[in-house]
């Protein structure tokens, strides 16, 4: 029985020699968010990356990773600090919060109980329309690791076409607007015209470039003059009169 107890103290004090030996364990979460899954061409997309590390625990984190893969992909290496470090051209990254910085019992230096957090912009120039998936990778003491991020959509851009709006029935109060690709067929089959408004065009009390009015001709009284042959006798043919009409249309 005494033996036994003495194997059991020995296996226990090897075990508890090997956990002091080896420190304490690197016990962090990470995580990556973002502030909208669904932004339009040329947007930024905004996210936030967050260690947060155990009371007592000292991890010395060397640099992180941003990596978004989709039809354009982008990738920024950046250090514990913020300080852009590789492949950063069309990323922000800020430090926001941060633990102390200190050194470990027997390893080492790193930080420990706290949050180390970034803001980081991915800019929207150059983002094609698509979906999209982001990972945050940690360099800890020279190992990665890789922490799945949010998935998230760009949106095509809306672009406007400018029309002169046209209303029926009301043709001198025509507007310039701005309306969306789609609706444009709809605006130019009731009489609207792409581009701005001309001043005067569209606009008469009358049919645009046509003069209504009251025209009245005799043809009895008219300075027409017919000289023919009729069977090879002469005949003349005159009258006096006027074949005109005076046009009441106004353009403004």
């Amino acid at each position: 029985m005494e033996k036994r107890k003495l194997v059991s103290v020995l296996v226990t004090a090897g075990i508890l020699g090997i956990l002091l030996m080896a420190g304490p364990a690197f016990a962090y979460l990470v995580s990556l968010n973002i502030a909208d899954d669904s932004v339009e061409e040329g947007q930024d997309v905004e996210f936030t990356a967050n260690v947060q590390i155990g009371s007592d625990e000292f991890v010395d984190i060397q640099n992180l990773t941003l990596e978004v893969f989709g039809p354009v992909n982008r990738s920024c290496v950046f250090d514990v600090n913020g300080n852009e470090l590789s492949g950063c051209e069309d990323v922000d990254v800020e430090l926001v919060s941060a633990p102390n910085f200190t050194f470990g019992y027997g390893y080492g230096y790193g930080f420990n109980d706290g949050n180390l957090t970034y803001n980081i912009t991915v800019k929207g120039d150059g983002l094609e329309a698509g979906n999209y998936s982001s990972e945050i990778i940690l360099n800890v003491a020279g190992d990665e690791s890789s922490y799945a991020g949010p998935d998230f959509e760009v949106l095509a851009r809306n672009e406007k076409v400018v029309v002169c709006h046209v209303p029926p029935g009301n043709p001198g109060n025509a507007q310039t607007i701005s309306i969306g690709e789609s609706a444009v067929a709809a605006h130019l089959a009731h009489g609207d015209y792409l581009g701005e408004c001309v001043e005067g065009e569209n606009s008469s009390n009358g049919n645009s470039g046509n003069s209504q009015g009251n025209g009245q001709g005799n043809s009895n009284n008219g300075n027409v003059g017919v000289n023919g042959n009729s069977g090879g006798s002469n005949s003349n043919v005159s009258g006096n009169g006027n074949s005109g009409g005076n046009g009441n249309g106004k353009k403004k």
